[in-house]
């Protein structure tokens, strides 16, 4: 009667709690441990007294989907994952009694006990939290072998391993994944990812296929956005009711007034952690404002690029257009096959030369957006003024679709009058590479640098390229004749272009 009243609920379990696999091997190892500094490597990990730490008897192989992320520094994340799976030493898959404790009859006197807890525990949602360090991450395979001995019917798989998760991207909330952890409680409560993997979900059924080159945004976000909601509910459970810590009332802002987290500090942990942040948030702050001093040096007159000389972000796009017309002119912009828009995301400088000034157009996006349509009012002009408006090429700017003449998108390069990207995020080494390759002209303001994905930058040897000046300066590297000069709205305003 006592297991029927037993309700669903969600747990919140670490790494003693998994299943035999992830107990200390030598039991009189005190279970409170000092905190240590986390390794910068499995080397150092093994050393000292600690040659044991990757043992079978601290392993486990999991299997389970994300429900929240927060990645805290360029080596350092941490997840929240519902458990569906686990497979400790030697054995398959298992989907029940995945946090098992393996201590219970120490706790429990009795098989009647035991056997309890064991019900009480297969029946509820277990809710595990996983570190990832990015010293212990074994991205390449190189210790795989020698690692996964014991495992070998679960890893050989054809999916490679995955590297750090240095940004939510990589690693989105419902992705199923496989990791290999350990438990080193001595480092952090949660278990170490030693190795993991993103495991490819199939399509909702009746959902179309997806297409390659483009997608939508509108079921993106729509999709999204339940998924994050069904997580954040789950979560919610799992923490026995108590809602999240709200970020922006701990930041010190107003927060909204139907804001869902909570509004007070439970514990003095809390308490130092929020110091911590505002302290750091300080920091960043400070750091941001002496690389944008040294983003506004120019030379010549700089006061023009003052704040208060500067338009407002919304009319960017107005104008860039201004200053192409007025660099390049008109008729040079409109020969051969027009401007290249990469990354122009809604069209808004596209929209501004192909229908304000009447210079051909061409957006290159691979996202569509309104499932490719106009919005109204820009229907509405272009039916009363009986022009056409501008093209849209769902695609990714990159060498395999616009890097030769042979490829799909090849021509339409090199009959370009110019290549321009206003904040073109990744694709802004592209448009200049792909440009200067192809003798035609650009003209980017870049934005971001986007390191974890171009982690070979270097403006010399050993001095990687991290700063937005860094990337600038890396990109005048590229030849001789490339110039810069400002725009006057507020934000990233820096035009590279080659006359």
């Amino acid at each position: 009667q006592r297991q029927q009243q037993q309700p669903h609920t969600t747990t919140i379990i670490t790494s003693s709690e998994l299943s035999p696999a992830m107990e200390s091997p030598d039991k009189s190892e005190p279970v409170n441990h000092e905190r240590r500094i986390l390794p910068a490597s499995r080397a150092e990990l093994l050393a000292g007294d600690l040659p044991e730490a990757l043992a079978d008897g601290r392993r486990l192989w999991i299997r389970g989907t994300v429900l929240s992320r927060r990645v805290l520094s360029r080596s350092l994340a941490f997840a929240s994952v519902r458990l569906e799976a686990h497979s400790e030493a030697g054995m398959p898959w298992q989907t029940e009694k995945l946090h098992s404790k393996w201590g219970a009859s120490q706790q429990h006197d009795g098989a009647e006990a035991r056997g309890e807890l064991q019900a009480h525990l297969s029946e509820a949602a277990a809710v595990c939290g996983l570190c990832f360090c990015a010293g212990l991450l074994d991205a390449d395979g190189d210790f795989e072998a020698t690692d996964e001995a014991s495992w070998w019917h679960v890893v050989c798989q054809e999916t490679a391993w995955a590297a750090f998760p240095g940004r939510k991207g990589d690693l989105p909330i419902g992705t199923l994944l496989e990791a290999s952890v350990a438990s080193l409680p001595m480092y952090r409560p949660e278990p170490m990812v030693l190795r993991w993997r993103r495991l490819e979900e199939a399509a909702p059924p009746g959902d179309p296929p997806p297409v390659p080159s483009a997608f939508n945004m509108a079921r993106h976000h729509a999709a999204r956005d339940a998924i994050n909601r069904s997580a954040k509910q789950e979560l919610l459970k799992a923490r026995g009711g108590q809602a999240t810590l709200c970020r922006v009332w701990s930041a010190g802002r107003e927060c909204c007034d139907g804001c869902e987290c909570r509004h007070v500090l439970a514990s003095p942990i809390e308490d130092a952690r929020v110091a911590d942040i505002k302290s750091m948030r300080e920091e960043s702050r400070a750091a941001a404002a002496l690389e944008r001093s040294l983003y506004d040096e120019a030379s010549g007159d700089v006061s023009a690029h003052r704040s208060e000389a500067k338009a407002e972000k919304t009319q960017r796009a107005e104008l860039f257009a201004a200053w192409l017309l007025e660099t390049y002119g008109a008729d040079a912009l409109g020969a051969g096959g027009g401007v290249l828009d990469v990354a122009g995301g809604r069209g808004d400088l596209s929209w501004a030369l192909s229908t304000g000034h009447e210079v051909p157009c061409t957006l290159v996006d691979p996202a569509l957006r309104r499932d490719g349509q106009l919005r109204s009012w820009q229907r509405r002009a272009l039916r009363k003024s009986g022009r056409e408006g501008f093209r849209h090429v769902a695609a990714e700017f990159g060498p395999e679709a616009f890097g030769s003449p042979a490829t799909p998108y090849g021509p339409l390069l090199l009959s370009a009058s110019l290549v321009v990207g206003l904040h073109p995020d990744q694709a802004t080494e592209a448009i200049v590479d792909l440009a200067l390759a192809a003798g035609v002209r650009f003209a980017v303001v870049p934005c971001c640098v986007f390191t974890h994905l171009f982690p070979s930058r270097e403006l010399e040897p050993g001095q990687p390229v991290r700063s937005l000046n860094q990337f600038c300066a890396y990109l005048r590297l590229k030849d001789s004749r490339i110039r810069e000069t400002f725009l006057g709205f507020e934000g990233r305003n820096k035009v590279l272009y080659l006359p």
